[in-house]
């Protein structure tokens, strides 16, 4: 009796899943007291996606050949998936509600802030590469968000740059509306 036992995955493909799955440790456990909040979002920008948020075909056995976006984002990290144009918008989607576990999990208010920081980025990706807005805030809570997220000393160049251009495409759908 033959058994399919790898969904169809190319031996590559196999060893790569198999090397990210691997490498994995929960980022909740890296987050810490003691770290400023500048500290606490380069550990979050730097660390990876879990991989079962990323490959939902794979947990549910509802696809034969998952695609490669599900197995690249983990292997790539939070900030870079973050600001790249090309990532599939269910990636997107998979960072803000990882994101909002996270906010969830924080044992401090310097914690949740970054965290948050995080989802409000998970949203604006979505906004400026896809078009799309992924939450049910409006776009004037957005635009207020993005306003004063940007001005926190402790967010990266790239997130600032991420949370203007959402700014901007905030104003022009409150404007459209």
């Amino acid at each position: 009796m033959d058994e399919e036992t790898t969904l169809g995955l190319s031996p590559d493909r196999l060893a790569r899943l198999l090397a990210i799955g691997a490498e994995g440790t929960r980022l909740e456990d890296n987050l810490g007291a003691g770290q400023s909040p500048e500290e606490l979002l380069r550990t979050i920008l730097d660390s990876r996606l879990p991989v079962e948020l990323t490959m939902p075909d794979l947990q549910s056995g509802s696809a034969s050949h998952p695609g490669d976006a599900g197995l690249v984002a983990p292997s790539r990290s939070i900030g870079n998936l973050l600001v790249d144009p090309n990532i599939e918008l269910a990636i997107t989607k998979a960072l803000k509600e990882y994101a909002k576990e996270l906010v969830h999990c924080c044992r401090s208010d310097s914690e949740r802030g970054v965290a948050t920081a995080v989802y409000f980025a998970a949203i604006a990706s979505a906004l400026v590469f896809h078009q799309q807005k992924i939450t049910q805030h409006s776009y004037r809570a957005l635009d207020e968000a993005y306003a004063e997220l940007k001005r926190k000393p402790w967010v990266s160049p790239q997130i600032a740059d991420l949370f203007g251009k959402a700014r901007t495409t905030c104003q022009q759908r409150r404007e459209g509306a």
